[in-house]
């Protein structure tokens, strides 16, 4: 079985520039290091791509902050891993998921069995949006993320205390514990999308990461008109 690297987004701007963390700087080494590892045949690059127009795109009016703009210094691989990347293969991909490659790796699977393993950044957006895609076009493929060598969420989105509690479905039963909980919850309980608005700013941008995770997971349905974007935010709960 061949084993590929797809290697996401190790550019200047989500390492040190505009949406840099460090814990994207901690892992450059240990990417470099997986990449020693394969054959540079054997390793693919993705590039976010955006454009001057970015701050009028869909992505760009819900992150309003310009980045990996096409000639820029920013959209360039961080210097480390472009010299490990001399002979392997750099693919631009204008969002989160890259549709080239995945034809490209279910070409190179028809002519024998692949192994797919994904580092990059960010974990939590693009690095799982192709892990999704891939699997959804190779469902047979393995398909595994090194941890070790992604970073996504800070550390400042990781909550301390439990912020809410979301509903998705209950039955009678179920009816009867939420009005108990109303007076009893130690935590918001929402049971309506519209409850979002109640919460403070920090439960409210955990929402929106999950909501947005919700959306990435959609990308791996069989049928993508079953997909509906933003359902987190209208889709109140099931009664049973």
């Amino acid at each position: 079985m061949r084993k590929i690297l797809v290697v996401i987004d190790m550019q200047n701007d989500f390492i040190d520039g505009s949406l840099g963390t460090k814990e994207a700087q901690q892992i450059v080494p240990r990417v470099v290091e997986k990449m020693k590892e394969y054959d540079p045949w054997n390793i693919y690059l993705t590039r976010d791509t955006h454009y001057e127009n970015y701050l009028d795109t869909q992505e760009g009016r819900n992150l309003p902050v310009e980045h990996c703009i096409e000639g820029t210094h920013g959209w360039q691989l961080n210097d480390a891993v472009a010299k490990a990347a001399e002979k392997a293969t750099v693919i631009d991909k204008p969002t989160f998921g890259s549709n080239r490659l995945a034809g490209l790796l279910m070409t190179e699977r028809a002519q024998e069995a692949l192994e797919i393993e994904l580092v990059g950044l960010c974990t939590d957006i693009c690095v799982v949006s192709n892990a999704l895609l891939f699997k959804a076009a190779m469902p047979e493929a393995p398909i595994t993320v090194d941890a070790s060598c992604c970073a996504g969420v800070t550390p400042e989105d990781i909550p301390q205390r439990v912020p809410y509690l979301r509903v998705l479905a209950c039955n009678s039963r179920g009816r009867e514990v939420l009005r108990c909980m109303k007076t009893t919850a130690a935590a918001p309980v929402l049971t309506r999308s519209a409850d979002v608005r109640r919460l403070d700013a920090a439960a409210q941008r955990l929402f929106a990461l999950t909501a947005r995770a919700e959306e990435q997971y959609t990308l791996a349905y069989p049928s993508l008109a079953a997909a509906k974007p933003g359902s987190a935010w209208t889709t109140d709960p099931v009664i049973l």
